[in-house]
Parts: structure tokens; C-alpha cells; sequence
């Protein structure tokens, strides 16, 4: 067991981005906090989901914390995409940040 004496390292967690393809869909999944730290994952997610040309689902029931280069990640996901991206049960930060940025204008809500 390993321990650490700065207080901010044990409880700053890393985000994760998954990209999950299927013959009709793909699926990116977000969780944690989605902030610079992960912003180059979520850039190739986003590729590689506008490149497949399939319905792009955002699984973002996970995400604690969403920075500007998520959301510009995003953004990027819908200008690309010739379908209309859906979020799948957003938390109330995503809820919010789609709101101010008005990206919710340009994408489905899937869930509570």
C-alpha cells in the first residue's frame, strides 16, 4: 500500500474516455472529471466517433466535473457530425453547461 502526503493527490481523480462502436451506433462515455488532463482522449474519441458516421450517443451519467476543452470537444462533435449527437442521463453540471453554452440547442437528452 503506497501512501501519499499531499492531501490534493488522493483525492484528484483522473477522467476516462471510452469510445464503444457498434454496427449502428457509437457510444463515447465520460466519466469523472473531464478536464484538460483527459482533453487529448476526448479529442480522438470525437474523431474517431464523426469518422465511424454513425448516431453518436454521450454517456455522461459518470462525469464530476467538465472543463471548457470538453466542452469545446463537444461543440467540435456537433459542428462534425451530420447527425445530432445524444446525451445519455447528463448530470445536472452537463445539464448546466449544455444550458449556458447553448450546445443543449443542438443535441438530444436522453434520461433523467
Amino acid at each position: 500500500m503506497t501512501t501519499t502526503t499531499d492531501p490534493a493527490a488522493r483525492w484528484r481523480e483522473q477522467g476516462t474516455v471510452a469510445v464503444l462502436t457498434t454496427g449502428g451506433s457509437v457510444r463515447l462515455v465520460l466519466s469523472g472529471p473531464i478536464d484538460q488532463l483527459c482533453a487529448a482522449d476526448l479529442d480522438e474519441a470525437v474523431r474517431e466517433a464523426v469518422v465511424a458516421g454513425l448516431p453518436v450517443e454521450v454517456d455522461t451519467r459518470n462525469v464530476t466535473f467538465m472543463d471548457s476543452s470538453a466542452v469545446a470537444a463537444l461543440q467540435a462533435l456537433t459542428r462534425a457530425s451530420p447527425l445530432r449527437a445524444t446525451f445519455i442521463r447528463p448530470t445536472d453540471l452537463v445539464r448546466f453547461l449544455l444550458q449556458v453554452t447553448h450546445l443543449g440547442d443542438s443535441v438530444e437528452i436522453r434520461g433523467n
